[in-house]
C-alpha cells in the first residue's frame, strides 16, 4: 500500500515539473518571439523611412548616403 502511494506522488511531482519546464520553455520562446518582432518592427521602420527619404531627395535633388545614414539613426532613436 505504501509503495502504491509514493508512486503516486512521484507521478503528481513529474507531472509538476513537466508543465514548469513546459512553461519555463513558452515563456523564452514568447519573450524571444517579442524581441524578434521588436526588430523586425526596427528594421521596417528604418525601410520606411529610407523609402520616405529616398521620394523626398527625389523631389529636392539631395544626395542618397545623406539620408540613409540619417534614416537609420532617426529609426533607432524612435
Amino acid at each position: 500500500m505504501e509503495n502504491r502511494s509514493t508512486n503516486r506522488r512521484e507521478q503528481k511531482f513529474f507531472a509538476s515539473t513537466r508543465t514548469r519546464r513546459a512553461q519555463s520553455i513558452f515563456r523564452t520562446v514568447a519573450s524571444v518571439s517579442r524581441e524578434f518582432v521588436f526588430q523586425r518592427a526596427a528594421v521596417f521602420r528604418t525601410k520606411q523611412t529610407i523609402r520616405n527619404k529616398e521620394t523626398n531627395a527625389k523631389r529636392t535633388g539631395e544626395k542618397r548616403e545623406e539620408f540613409i545614414t540619417q534614416a537609420i539613426y532617426s529609426a533607432g532613436r524612435r
